[in-house]
Order: structure tokens, then C-alpha cells, then sequence
């Protein structure tokens, strides 16, 4: 997941001379995730700058990733965002405890979560009752969070707020989360640091 700054700051890509109409060109963001370059609106809300001069295009952008120029206009491009297997991941990571604002995708928009948020991709054909368990690096579990009916298909976001199941801040540390639905696991590193 990309890394969240903490002001938009002002991108620059050179494209190729061999680019006949560079207004066809749009900036792409790639998802690790899903596996998908995901198409980069501007940041503060104004249009990309084309300079032919310098064969640059220039945007503002709120997170650190790997981008590239497309000639393409569509949303998303790559494999399917749900493939045959269960995901799960957290951004940012490693976190402190502090509430901050993050940038999901799949239409989640900018959220406010004290820790981390967790991304889970359910693929199609599974569903049912999630739950996110938290265990700390000796194996002990810490947090069990409920995430309620989950569809395959769908992408769904959870917080963890850094705390256990006592309502006590964990300690600095290497922490693996494990999001269960039926009889599907995936597990998940996490670093807590203050």
C-alpha cells in the first residue's frame, strides 16, 4: 500500500518522444495489492500539466508509490482485484498510535484510524462472518475483532486501534494479524512503533 504524505507534493514524468498525443496520457499508481495500476486524480483537485517543451506531465499527489504514464483512461487496469485467494494487509505498517488519515481504494475514500487500517480482499465464491485476530510475537492473542458478514467479491476495511482485548495500548513490536472467514486464513505482519 502506498505510504501517505504528509502534504501533496508535485510529480513530474518525462514520456518518450515517440508519444504522438500526450493529452491521451493519464498517471497511474500501482496497487501491490491487487495487482492493478490504479488511475491518480490529482491531488488538490486541478488538472495534470503538459509541457510538450520538456515532454513532461506534472500532477500533485498524496502518497508515495510507484507510478507510470498510460495511454489509457480506465479506472483500474491489471489482473483481477480478487483472485482465487483470501487477502489481507495493513497500512500504514509499521504505525505508531496516533490518529491519522489514510487513503483506501475500492471507493473507501479517506478514513481517520488511530493505529492501522486492514485491507482484506474476499475472493468470489467465499463469504461469511470475519473476524481479525491480533497476536503478539510470542503467539499470544492480544485482539479479536469481529468484521461482521463478509461477500466475495468485495474489498471491506478494519481498524485496529493498537489496542489489546483489555482496551490497553500494546507495546512497540512485531505483531501478525490473522483474518479468518469459514475455514480461510490469511496472515499478516504488523510493526507497532512508538
Amino acid at each position: 500500500m502506498p505510504s501517505v504524505l504528509a502534504r501533496p507534493a508535485r510529480l513530474t514524468v518525462v514520456y518518450s518522444s515517440a508519444v504522438a498525443d500526450p493529452s491521451t496520457l493519464n498517471l497511474y499508481w500501482y496497487n501491490p495489492g491487487t495487482g492493478q495500476y490504479v488511475l491518480q486524480p490529482d491531488a488538490l483537485g486541478g488538472a495534470p500539466a503538459l509541457d510538450a517543451a520538456s515532454r513532461s506531465y506534472s500532477i500533485n499527489v498524496g502518497h508515495f508509490s510507484t507510478f507510470v504514464l498510460l495511454d489509457a483512461s480506465a479506472a483500474a487496469i491489471g489482473g483481477s482485484a480478487h483472485g482465487g485467494e483470501l487477502e489481507a494487509y495493513n497500512f500504514p505498517n509499521p504505525f505508531d498510535l496516533q490518529v491519522k488519515t489514510v487513503t483506501t481504494i475500492h471507493g473507501a475514500g479517506q478514513q481517520s484510524v488511530r493505529g492501522t487500517m486492514v485491507r482484506v480482499a474476499v475472493p468470489p465464491g467465499l463469504s461469511g462472518a470475519g473476524k481479525l485476530r491480533v497476536f503478539d510475537a510470542a503467539g499470544r492473542l492480544i485482539r479479536t475483532i469481529d468484521m461482521g458478514e463478509l461477500a466475495g467479491g468485495q474489498s471491506y476495511y478494519q481498524g485496529w486501534d493498537g489496542r489489546n482485548d483489555s482496551g490497553r495500548d500494546v507495546a512497540s513490536g512485531l505483531y501478525v494479524g490473522l483474518v479468518e472467514i469459514g475455514s480461510r486464513r490469511k496472515s499478516f505482519k504488523m510493526a507497532v512503533i512508538k
